[in-house]
């Protein structure tokens, strides 16, 4: 769900002649790599910045690019965090219009973290039709009321 619309809306952004970035702090599903066929790992000539690679006119980073593709990521929260604050300080995205964030789902370090420490314009909340589904949108809704995050859809 998330990563589909997420990759979408970059995309049809770029279309648009937006500059646009794609990030995802989403361990648990590397997907974007392939949704936006992306082949190559970012490349870091000084060992510090990370250039990230373009793929239909996004500039797009994950966690995953990092790792071979199989290999599973086994991190706690502080682990997360730090590599988080990479992904958002260290990627040299160049002059953006937009950057699209794939969160996980939930309401967990990611979401309070981003909100917390960089100017997030606003969110997207993405659900599907059932009960359960359902009440991790409200909380999520929720949680960026409490953050002060504006819900852009």
């Amino acid at each position: 769900g998330t990563s589909t619309i997420s990759a979408n809306l970059a995309v049809a952004l770029g279309r648009e002649g937006w500059k646009v970035g794609l990030v995802v702090p989403d361990i648990n599903v590397p997907s974007q790599r392939r949704m936006m066929g992306v082949t190559k790992k970012p490349a870091s000539p000084d060992g510090k910045t990370i250039i990230p690679p373009v793929a239909h006119g996004v500039r797009v980073i994950s966690i995953g690019m990092m790792l071979p593709e199989d290999q599973a990521l086994i991190w706690r929260g502080p682990m997360l965090m730090g590599a988080l604050q990479q992904l958002m300080t260290q990627v040299a995205w160049g002059d953006l219009d937009a950057l699209v964030i794939d969160m996980p789902p939930g309401t967990g370090d990611v979401q309070m973290t981003l909100c917390q420490k960089f100017p997030v314009t606003g969110a997207i909340v993405v659900s599907t039709p059932q009960d359960v589904a359902l009440l991790d949108a409200r909380r999520a809704l929720n949680a960026f009321e409490v953050l002060k995050t504006p819900v852009l859809g």
